[in-house]
């Protein structure tokens, strides 16, 4: 007998269209066809990719919104990344379904994946849907991986009708996902995002100040933000009346600032010294001047550390050209 998932408890309410995400037209248009293509095989696996801040999980939200489908949604947390089942914990409880059987469908801590995976896989291929059925892992860089080898075994052998599956995470975590599961996102399914442009970083800044923003205005703060809209739209809030057209030097959100210099009050003395020599300096340096100017060997053992405490901490990247090897701040805001 199949269990009959219908009606609108796992569905998604539209959002405002105030809310809709600035300059994400094609990806959000990408992502609804492929929550909705009927013509998709059995399962289909889309990964949205983005740094922290440039709107993956605004951008899921409206085209989940947009799509009409069924959705599960579950979200990976740093405090959870250890914990046995996490997400699929999350998933099913969230799930529109008689609260009588989901704990029978949640996994013991402890249990292979495989199994975990072919019990999910089962019970999916048992639902009667009356739509497709979108299952998003958001934050999936602090997915538990018990979660994802389970949910990864259930992808590769799931013959239910219309199903996708869509993870949202960091660059950095796509390593973190099982081969497997990668191996099942197709190149036109992998949405990156990418920083906005001038043009949408001012769309952006009239929608939060609530008036025109001028090109020149709107280049600067652009090329001030690297294009993040959390940091343009945080930093915007933030700034007294008429500051971002008057032409004075932009801050960092203080959010940013604060965890900016968390980051380096944890690191050695040698590293912060190069992390100041490099914010008095031109722009892209030649790591040699970096040294010089904090007072550092770079063959030393304090100018190797220096430099990877700086990397470690997600502070610089060492950019590397034939003769020569330079030093440049990780994101604009941090300069």
């Amino acid at each position: 007998m199949r269990s009959e998932v219908t009606g609108p408890a796992g569905s998604v309410t539209p959002a405002p269209g105030a809310d809709a995400p600035v300059g994400r037209g094609a990806e959000l248009d990408l992502l609804i066809r492929a929550f909705t293509d009927a013509s998709a095989p059995t399962l289909s696996v889309v990964l949205v990719v983005g740094e922290a801040g440039m709107g993956k999980t605004l951008l899921v939200r409206h085209a989940l919104a947009g799509s009409g489908a069924l959705a599960v949604v579950a979200e990976g947390d740093p405090a959870e990344i250890d914990l046995d089942f996490g997400v699929i914990d999350q998933l099913v409880r969230r799930s529109p379904l008689d609260g009588s059987v989901v704990g029978d469908l949640v996994p013991l801590a402890g249990t292979d994946p495989l199994v975990a995976g072919a019990a999910l896989m089962r019970f999916v291929d048992g639902l009667a849907l009356d739509r497709p059925l979108v299952v998003v892992v958001d934050d999936a860089h602090w997915a538990d991986r018990s979660s994802l080898d389970a949910m990864t075994f259930a992808a590769r052998r799931l013959r239910a009708d219309h199903v996708v599956l869509c993870v949202a995470c960091r660059p950095e975590g796509v390593d973190r996902l099982p081969a497997g599961l990668a191996r099942l996102v197709d190149s036109s399914r992998r949405i990156e995002l990418q920083p906005l442009d001038t043009a949408a970083v001012g769309a952006l800044a009239a929608r939060v100040t609530g008036g025109p923003v001028p090109a020149g205005a709107a280049e600067r703060l652009r090329e001030h933000t690297g294009g993040n809209p959390l940091h343009v739209a945080t930093l915007l809030r933030e700034l007294p009346p008429g500051a971002l057209v008057a032409g004075e030097r932009l801050p960092a959100p203080r959010s940013y600032a604060m965890l900016v210099l968390g980051r380096l009050a944890a690191c050695g003395v040698a590293t912060r010294r190069l992390v100041e020599a490099l914010a008095v300096l031109e722009r892209r340096p030649a790591l040699t001047t970096v040294m010089a100017t904090a007072g550092l060997e770079p063959a030393s053992d304090d100018g190797t550390a220096a430099l990877d405490g700086a990397l470690a901490a997600g502070l610089v990247v060492l950019v590397e050209q034939p003769g020569e090897r330079s030093l440049v701040f990780a994101h604009p805001l941090i300069g």
